[in-house]
């Protein structure tokens, strides 16, 4: 293997011997009977395989991957060097085929001018095949999908893959581990992100189907699979959001959630019946929490048996505890700005109907092509049965229209696709599975068995509910299924700091993986695993939830009916409801985001590095998330903890709660007290230059216009900076085609003062807001304020403890707060402040 100066060497001398322009098509360059051929999909964009005998004319790619990404016109040359090294050169990528070894030498050229690595495939074991990743240049690795890990276990290690090992317990890939007295999932989602210093770096996803394994615990890097073909994609850019961008831009980028999904959805396992779910509700709203709505497991239709005839599969309300759910539906709907999602699963008991009619059309798993369903009878904790072939492109109009479509029309908001992964099968079943290529088993459908169902989940959406926008929860996932509106939790967790811990730095793997929208049972799944006191525990991860999870979800094993998990009877009641109260007002703020995500690819949650890749201190802090490019946050878990150290950026930051200032030049501080009036709450530091549009503090839930922005929070800097606040109906997909109002809100210095603007909103949808009552908050940092003017005109200054009206601001300690009053949606807003 040669060494990185070797490879630097013979890129920078590479004299082209012949070169010329090509139309895009595939180059196949043969070395001792086995292959690798590129195609160029952009200047930036390198789609490759590595095999063994003959290339195909073009090459498969997986449904993972949108084929539009690439571009028909894109030129690039090729030719051969010196030595007889084969070459293909775009405007960004300079790739070098040496002449010995199956190996791809490739130097970005646009933004670094340096090369980025080698890598090479050989043969392994005579079953599988290897990539190997050579590159001392690099020295972080993320991505990669959902894996969670003890933290006790790698302590000596960063929160990055370099010094582990990526790989699923099970022999197929995507798998529910036992985990620290609880079952969490393992999720393969191969896209690498590999950093070098500085901005260096590149992204690698592995288009496969089956189980890949990657190793960083040596140089070179490896990545294996049982497959004899190796395939992916090299993606190039500037720096790590380039290269993130690339690869939502090549997989899909994330739906917008239902706006309501950004609120407190209340679960468990399970409500027995409407008058358990009455209760649950009667006493938050008591309480003062807003809410969104209620998730239902199983016993919404009857519960399981674990015998052939169990009600799996029958996705019919049992109306004798869930009596008259349509009227249900419609009350909470309507009266009360309540939704449900309810759970589903893809398993059928043989006894039913539903087996049959699904056997007879050729839907379910099955023994063999000519064979019959698929028996699965082992651990039939279910019942016993078969399983939904997925892969069938006609499975899931059908299963849709029979089964969700009623659901769906009657006031059902989200899916909850439940054991996925899939968790029981037989592996020796057939799948209609990928007919062009002739794969029909086990281990080629197993990874993609929950995308086939996202995906006929969307399309069935498109079909019968253009009005509606899906929305799905789902324990398993596939590169892609970001795009079909999913949202993944991380199983069945236990109740302990630990796996508290560890979900929440797998959420940055996550994050970068193309899954914006990522959260755990909150509190915990199982109870078993407790570590210490559960109030305690409960309050520390709703707090966290309450910042980073979509939706806000707390849910618990309650088949005792002997456990809370409704955020006013576990933990400390009245930090719970501050804390999702908080949540409620940022609703603007990341709705603007959740549209910012489908438009741009711009993450929601990413880690530091994601903004910070410069700065090496960000390279293994999992526990410090920001929230678009404006917040951050520092994670607690940990029993008894009252402050926390955080990392600040070089940079001026505020405490969000104090609005104390910190000017950073890469520092350390220790965090204000978590506990302030007795309400636990998470350290949240905003960034110089910040605009944070907010709802009000009264929002109960976010229907209709109920939780729209009505204040502004700024932060102003030296540097003009903006935000642009969007909003839609919160429930259609109109907004896929424009129909979304977006709103520029901006601040600049000026003389010895600030301008704070709001331009005409662009565009309209419909019951949109026509004029809006705004407030605005605005650091000043204790300096004294001259005067503030609203549309040029003079305000009236009040004293600290004169209540605010409109056409008046008052100055409370580092903040200017301006009541300005009802204010045209046409018209440009402009909020100047004057200091002495």
């Amino acid at each position: 293997m040669r060494g990185i100066g070797e490879l630097v060497a013979l890129v920078a001398g590479f004299v082209c011997v012949a070169g010329f322009a090509h139309a895009q098509t595939s180059e196949v360059f043969v070395r001792d009977g086995q292959y690798i051929q590129l195609e160029v999909w952009r200047s930036d964009l390198i789609h490759f395989e590595y095999g063994q005998g003959s290339a195909e004319p073009r090459i498969w790619h997986t449904p993972s991957i949108l084929p539009e990404r690439r571009d028909p016109s894109v030129s690039y040359t090729k030719g051969t060097g010196p030595g007889g090294e084969d070459f293909v050169e775009t405007s960004d990528l300079k790739i070098v085929i040496p002449l010995k070894g199956l190996c791809l030498i490739i130097q970005e050229k646009k933004y670094h001018n340096r090369v980025l690595g080698q890598f090479c495939s050989q043969t392994k074991y005579k079953i599988g095949r290897d990539l190997t990743i050579e590159g001392s240049l690099m020295t972080h690795a993320y991505g990669l999908g959902q894996q969670l890990d003890n933290p006790d276990e790698d302590r000596s290690l960063g929160d990055d893959w370099v010094g582990r090992r990526r790989e699923s317990p099970s022999p197929f890939g995507n798998f529910m581990k036992s985990f620290i007295g609880g079952a969490v999932g393992d999720t393969q989602v191969p896209i690498l992100y590999a950093l070098g210093a500085g901005k260096l770096g590149y992204g690698l996803y592995l288009d496969a189907i089956e189980k890949l394994t990657w190793d960083f615990r040596s140089r070179p890097w490896e990545a294996s699979t049982g497959r004899d073909t190796i395939r992916g994609f090299l993606i190039s850019g500037a720096d790590l959001p380039a290269w993130r961008r690339g690869y939502v831009e090549l997989t899909g980028k994330p739906l917008v959630p239902p706006r309501k999904m950004f609120g407190l959805w209340v679960s468990e396992y399970g409500f027995d019946n409407w008058s358990e779910l009455d209760s649950k509700k009667a006493s938050l709203q008591q309480q003062g929490f807003p809410l969104d709505g209620f998730v239902l497991d199983l016993q919404w239709f009857g519960g399981v048996r674990s015998q052939d005839d169990t009600p799996m599969g029958g996705l019919k309300w049992d109306r004798r505890n869930f009596p008259d759910p349509e009227k249900k539906l419609a009350d909470l709907r309507d009266k009360e700005n309540l939704g449900l999602i309810l759970i589903e699963e893809s398993y059928v008991g043989r006894a039913r109907q539903e087996h049959q009619d699904l056997a007879a059309k050729g839907f379910l798993a099955r023994d063999c092509e000519t064979c019959g369903p698929s028996y699965i009878e082992s651990n039939p904790w279910w019942g016993k049965g078969g399983m939904i072939d997925w892969s069938h492109p006609d499975v899931g109009l059908y299963w849709h229209k029979w089964k969700r479509k009623p659901l769906v029309d009657s006031g059902v908001m989200g899916h909850w696709t439940d054991l996925g992964e899939p968790e029981m099968f037989q592996p020796y079943s057939w799948y209609y599975g990928f007919a062009d290529r002739g794969l029909h088993g086990h281990a080629s459908v197993h990874n993609y068995f929950s995308f086939f169902w996202h995906q006929g989940i969307f399309q069935s959406y498109e079909k019968y509910h253009q009005e509606r926008r899906p929305f799905v929860m789902s324990r398993s996932a596939a590169a892609g299924s970001q795009r079909f509106g999913v949202a993944m939790w991380s199983g069945d967790i236990g109740s302990n700091m630990k796996s508290l811990a560890a979900h929440l730095r797998s959420q940055m793997h996550m994050s970068l993986s193309g899954f914006d929208y990522y959260g755990a049972d909150i509190g915990g799944f199982h109870r078993g695993g407790l570590d210490g006191s559960i109030n305690d525990l409960y309050t520390q991860w709703f707090a966290n939830a309450s910042l980073l999870d979509v939706p806000v979800r707390p849910h618990v094993e309650n088949l005792c009916n002997c456990k809370e998990t409704a955020p006013d009877r576990v933990g400390h009641l009245q930090s719970n409801r501050e804390n999702i109260i908080l949540r409620y007002r940022l609703a603007p703020y990341y709705y603007s985001l959740a549209h910012e995500a489908y438009l741009t690819g711009a993450p929601m949650f990413p880690p530091l590095l994601y903004y910070f890749q410069d700065d090496p201190l960000t390279r293994s802090l999992a526990h410090q998330k920001m929230i678009g490019p404006w917040l951050m946050t520092g994670i607690v878990a940990a029993y008894g903890q009252s402050s926390r150290q955080i990392y600040l950026p070089a940079g001026t930051w505020f405490d969000f709660h104090s609005g104390n200032e910190y000017v950073s030049a890469g520092d350390w501080i220790q965090s204000e007290s978590l506990w302030k009036n007795g309400r636990f709450r998470l350290p949240l530091m905003v960034r110089e230059g910040a605009i944070i549009p907010m709802a009000l503090a009264n929002t109960t839930h976010l229907s209709g216009t109920s939780g729209l922005a009505k204040e502004i929070r700024v932060f102003p800097s030296l540097k003009p900076s903006w935000f642009d606040l969007i909003e839609d109906d919160g429930v259609s997909m109109a907004y896929r085609e424009g129909v979304f109002k977006r709103t520029r809100i901006s601040q600049k210095p000026t003389g010895a003062g600030w301008d704070i603007l709001v331009a005409p909103a662009e565009g309209d949808y419909p019951g949109a807001l026509q004029e809006r009552e705004w407030s605005f908050r605005v650091h000043v940092g204790f300096k004294p304020v001259k005067a503030v003017k609203w549309q040029g005109l003079d305000l009236s200054r009040l004293r600290l403890k004169q209540k605010m009206r409109v056409g008046t601001w008052k100055q409370e300690g580092n903040e200017v707060i301006v009541f300005a009053g009802k204010v045209s949606e046409e018209e440009y807003k402009h909020l100047r402040i004057d200091l002495q």
